[in-house]
C-alpha cells in the first residue's frame, strides 16, 4: 500500500473540514443563530468546534500512524513535517477567504464579510461576537486580524493531528480511559 501524497492529504483534510462546516451549519442555524442567550451561544461553539475539528484532526492523525508504520518498516524516509505541509494545503481555501475579506474591507464590499462569515459558519457565534454588524466598514483592522487568526485553525488541527498520530498518542484514550494500574494501587 502506497502513502498518499501531501497534496491529497490536505485534500482530503479539507474535504473534512467541509463536511464539519456543514453539519456545524445544521447545529449553527437550529439552534444559536437566533438565541440572545449568552449560554446557549457557549453551548452552541462548543459543539461546532468539536465537530468541525473531529473530522479533519482523525484524517490527519490516520496517516501520521499509517506514516509511522511505514517508516519503522523503511518504506518511506521520516517527515515529521508532513503534517505541516498538509495542513498549509487543506489551510488555502481559508486564507483565501481571508484575503477576500481584506480585499472586501479595503473596497468596501458587506458581500466579502457575509462571504467569510458563511464560510467559516462553524465559528459563527464568536465572529458575531467579535463584530455583530451585517456592514464591513464598521469591521476595524484590529477585527480583521482576529478573523485572520482563525484561518490557522486548519493548519494547526492537521499538523497537531498528524504529529499525535505518528507518535501514536490518543486524546481520547488520554481524557476518557483510566489507567488500571493507577486505579489498583489507590485501593
Amino acid at each position: 500500500m502506497k502513502r498518499k501524497s501531501i497534496f491529497i492529504l490536505g485534500l482530503s483534510c479539507f474535504g473534512n473540514m467541509v463536511v464539519g462546516t456543514f453539519l456545524s451549519s445544521v447545529i449553527v442555524f437550529s439552534l444559536g443563530l437566533f438565541s440572545e442567550h449568552v449560554w446557549l451561544q457557549v453551548i452552541v461553539q462548543t459543539l461546532t468546534l468539536i465537530l468541525f475539528s473531529y473530522l479533519p484532526y482523525s484524517q490527519a492523525w490516520k496517516a501520521g500512524d499509517r506514516d509511522n508504520n511505514y517508516v519503522r518498516f523503511d518504506r518511506v524516509p521520516e517527515d515529521l513535517f508532513r503534517g505541516v505541509k498538509a495542513g498549509l494545503v487543506a489551510s488555502i481555501p481559508y486564507g483565501c477567504m481571508l484575503v477576500m475579506l481584506i480585499v472586501g474591507k479595503v473596497i468596501g464590499s458587506d458581500l466579502c464579510l457575509l462571504l467569510y462569515k458563511i464560510g467559516n459558519i462553524y465559528l459563527l457565534p464568536i465572529l458575531n461576537a467579535i463584530h455583530l454588524e451585517p456592514e464591513i466598514m464598521g469591521l476595524s483592522w484590529g477585527q480583521v486580524a482576529a478573523y485572520g487568526i482563525f484561518s490557522l485553525l486548519p493548519l494547526i488541527l492537521v499538523s497537531v493531528g498528524y504529529l499525535l498520530g505518528y507518535k501514536q498518542i490518543m486524546l481520547t484514550e488520554k481524557l476518557v480511559f483510566i489507567n488500571q494500574t493507577k486505579n489498583n494501587t489507590k485501593r
